[in-house]
């Protein structure tokens, strides 16, 4: 039996959701800018519980489960305009001063839904391999010196589409 510690964020890593419904090989990912300290957060919710109650009884004589929300948050704290493009939608292009990347995004007119495989991965123990999350990411903060303007970004595990394909995996670094 495999037992860890899980600690540290070695990296957030996204790509295009595969047309066959699984996660996309390594190669596939690409990480997004750096991750605020102390800004990376896995929820898994309790499951939602319905209890069947029979009036000669005082306890229930059945419950049901259904699976409660998995997400993972965290914030950007240096994305380019492809990352905001990747998470938000809209475009990226070059301004007349800019020689070569581009350097500024403007949003879609309309809010897209946007489906990405998403992987956390730690700097010991175990990450998550998520095949299709639903991803919602705003921007802002406080323009001063001691503090960033912030991507926030929410993560929220959807069912997967591929054949026999788990909503998440849990893997061992």
């Amino acid at each position: 039996m495999v037992k860890a510690f899980t600690l540290g964020l070695s990296n957030i890593k996204t790509a295009a959701v595969p047309s066959e419904g699984t996660m996309p090989p390594d190669t596939d990912l690409t990480q997004l800018g750096l991750t605020n300290e102390n800004s990376a957060v896995l929820n898994m919710e309790v499951p939602e519980e319905t209890e069947f109650r029979a009036e000669e009884k005082d306890d229930p004589v059945l419950v049901s489960k259904k699976a409660g929300a998995v997400t993972v948050e965290f914030d950007l704290m240096n994305p380019s305009p492809e990352d905001m493009v990747t998470l938000m939608g809209g475009t990226a292009s070059k301004s007349e001063q800019s020689l070569t990347d581009n350097d500024q995004w403007e949003p879609p007119t309309d809010v897209p839904n946007i489906e990405l495989a998403v992987k956390v991965t730690p700097k010991q123990g175990f990450g998550i391999a998520i095949p299709r999350a639903s991803i919602t990411a705003t921007f802002g903060g406080t323009y001063t010196k001691t503090e960033l303007v912030l991507v926030h970004v929410v993560a929220k595990v959807l069912a997967p589409t591929g054949a026999n394909v788990k909503r998440f995996k849990l893997f061992k670094v």
